[in-house]
């Protein structure tokens, strides 16, 4: 599944391992019934990632989801729709991180399949912390103002 390049990946995974789609499936499984699957590449994915997208997709459907994989779509139109998906799960690379940013200021706290749970603050808490993106006015939560 996920192979880190030492110095290549920034510190941001390009690619999930199978386990973090795993942990969301779980997380989503009672929750939400359609999935979709937001891929770029102007509409001709390589080999490669033909197989990693097909691979989440069975692992998706094999929890019961219905997956819909949206392919080939302007860059800004994707970009606006997972900002303002209800529930987004980032896939990877620094595309998806600031979506990410953007879709809990837009929509509010995520569950994010690579956080731990603190159960002492009833809230997630970021297994490392955040890089801000937007005003860099130090401040990781939107919540606190």
């Amino acid at each position: 599944w996920y192979q880190p390049i030492p110095g290549r990946n920034f510190g941001i995974p390009y690619v999930r391992p199978a386990s973090y789609y795993r942990r969301a499936a779980r997380h989503y499984r009672y929750k939400l019934r359609d999935v979709v699957l937001v891929v770029g590449g102007c509409g001709r994915m390589m080999v490669k990632s033909r197989e990693y997208v097909c691979r989440v997709q069975d692992l998706l459907r094999s929890y019961g989801f219905q997956v819909l994989i949206r392919e080939g779509m302007d860059p800004d139109e994707d970009f606006a729709f997972m900002c303002r998906a209800k529930h987004f799960v980032p896939g990877g690379g620094g595309f998806d991180h600031v979506v990410s940013t953007v879709n809990e200021l837009l929509v509010g706290p995520q569950y994010r399949p690579d956080q731990v749970y603190d159960t002492a603050q009833s809230s997630l808490s970021p297994a490392l912390p955040k890089t801000e993106l937007l005003g860099g006015q130090g401040k990781s939560d939107p919540a606190q103002g």
